[in-house]
């Protein structure tokens, strides 16, 4: 289980769960890859 900021409690069953950084992912706060198809940012 993680908990965000606000305090709310997010269970996962998979046995690796990364975190959404990039905040466009279907099941937040679960990473679901999206940022693979994204734009890559010019710096």
């Amino acid at each position: 289980m993680v908990q965000d900021e606000d305090g709310n409690e997010h269970r996962t069953w998979r046995p690796v769960s990364a975190v959404c950084r990039c905040g466009a992912s279907a099941v937040k706060p679960w990473c679901d890859g999206t940022h693979k198809v994204l734009r890559k940012r010019t710096t």
